[in-house]
């Protein structure tokens, strides 16, 4: 009878198993270039999670710079804008500057009766003289009426429908002196007229948002001089106010 032969593994001896292939992304150091991965991946038989891995490897090495670079073009293109709206707002401020100082020989008079071919030349020079100052037609370089015309129904029934005059003196001084006397305005038969410095729109603005805080009691007091706009805080410091962030109390 044949026997049967019988192999068995000598004791104290055990199979050894195969060696487990290593994962493809192993080999892959991320210092390669791309061109080396390829080579790697045609000579190593690949999974499907192998190469989603590697190839979610190579993008992030590929886009990490990309999005580095693209936030330090935003960091700098905000500070970029911080400047340009810096720069335009000291722009602003110096365009203000220059058109108040184009108005620096003006005044505007209001609460004066309107009539029908008037000469506001001789009107300014009345309201001198009841002021008491002497100053004659040549100190005036031009005065007017500022805005539309009103009906003359109107100008006869309301004297608040008159518009405000306009007067630009041929000499600051002129213009100063006019100025400085204005209160005496109101000892005199004039009535409810009221002389101001000749402001920018800018200017005219924050003049109106400083008084809107007097009343309100948080500012002790408000004014012009030479078209610049002044408060007196409750602590009775005096700044001047060249925008609305300085009104922010």
């Amino acid at each position: 009878m044949d026997q049967d032969i019988v192999t068995s593994t000598p004791v104290g001896l055990r199979a050894e198993k195969p060696n487990k292939r290593p994962h493809l992304s192993d080999s892959l150091d991320m210092s390669q270039s791309i061109e080396q991965k390829v080579d790697i991946i045609q000579s190593n038989m690949v999974t499907k999670q192998d190469l989603k891995d590697i190839v979610q490897d190579l993008i992030s090495a590929m886009v990490q710079p990309l999005t580095e670079k693209l936030h330090q073009l935003e960091a700098e293109n905000t500070l970029l804008k911080d400047r340009m709206t810096q720069i335009e707002e000291n722009n602003q401020l110096a365009l203000n500057e220059l058109e108040q100082y184009s108005r620096r020989n003006c005044v505007r008079i209001h609460g004066l009766h309107e009539a029908e071919n008037e000469d506001t030349d001789k009107i300014v020079l009345g309201v001198a003289k009841e002021m008491g100052i002497t100053l004659d037609i040549k100190s005036i370089e031009r005065s007017h009426r500022i805005g539309p015309k009103p009906l003359a129904s109107k100008v006869a029934a309301k004297e608040k429908s008159s518009r405000s005059i306009i007067v630009r003196f041929v000499s600051y001084r002129d213009r100063l002196l006019f100025i400085q006397n204005r209160k005496k305005l109101k000892a005199t038969k004039l009535g409810k007229v009221f002389i101001n410095e000749d402001l920018t729109a800018a200017n005219a603005r924050l003049a109106a948002k400083a008084r809107i805080l007097v009343k309100e009691n948080k500012l002790e007091s408000t004014w012009t001089r030479d078209g610049k706009v002044f408060i007196r805080k409750k602590d009775g410091v005096v700044h001047r106010i060249k925008a609305d962030g300085d009104l922010r109390l």
